[in-house]
């Protein structure tokens, strides 16, 4: 993996300043990093219709806070009523958690800690960690093995779903269908972000996507 050193424009951290504000006031937040941003424009014109030009954005946030229960959900929710012009895909941890994971050379927290851009501080001052080197050969060794991991469990879901329809379980089948769904969105995740999620909503798994296919965005930290 390349190592990029990630920043946002003025305009897109002014854009972001009244959620950093609110998230401050509403959590005990010690840090705040943007490891990625998709910012896409677009353009739409024909014969039935007047042209129209749009712009989609999604920042990708990393919250750090002094406490150890997860809040990431109430958190997300919370980002993506406030923001009506852009998407948020937020992760939260405590940054206990953080500091540890870095420490043992996670992939993940050593890229957005280091390369990310920093949006908020509690002391003011930059999160100085001491960052590991991380061994290629290693990184690759752990993704291997996490994707056989987690593509085994989606083919395994997707066999017992087709197993389920044939015999006419038809609510098994969606479940199982769902666990597919899920399995391979976290492999996916975990493979090009190094990432380890335990969400089940497949709406906000499938928002991580744009930071796995860097091809498709303008503007991302992890580059495979």
């Amino acid at each position: 993996m390349e190592k990029t050193t990630f920043n946002l424009s003025s305009a897109q951290y002014l854009e972001l300043k009244e959620i950093i504000t609110s998230l401050v006031a509403k959590y005990e937040v010690e840090y705040i990093f943007c490891f990625g941003c998709s910012d896409e424009h677009y353009k739409s014109i024909g014969c039935f219709t007047y042209c129209f030009i749009a712009r989609k954005t999604h920042y990708f946030l990393l919250m750090l806070t002094t406490q150890v229960t997860r809040i990431e959900h109430e958190v997300h929710d919370h980002v993506n009523s406030l923001s009506k012009d852009f998407t948020i895909s937020i992760i939260v941890h405590g940054l206990q958690t953080a500091t540890d994971a870095v420490s043992q050379g996670s992939r993940f927290f050593c890229s957005a800690c280091r390369d990310g851009m920093q949006l908020y501080s509690a002391s003011g001052l930059r999160l100085i960690l001491d960052y590991p080197n991380l061994n290629p050969a290693i990184t690759f060794a752990k993704a291997q093995k996490h994707y056989f991991h987690r593509f085994g469990m989606a083919c395994g879901f997707m066999e017992s779903a087709s197993t389920s329809y044939d015999n006419g379980f038809y609510s098994n089948c969606m479940f199982e269908l769902h666990q597919c769904m899920e399995q391979a969105c976290i492999a996916i995740i975990r493979v090009y972000m190094a990432y380890r999620s335990d969400m089940h909503n497949l709406a906000r798994l499938l928002n991580l996507y744009p930071l796995c296919f860097p091809a498709t965005v303008s503007l991302t930290l992890f580059r495979i």
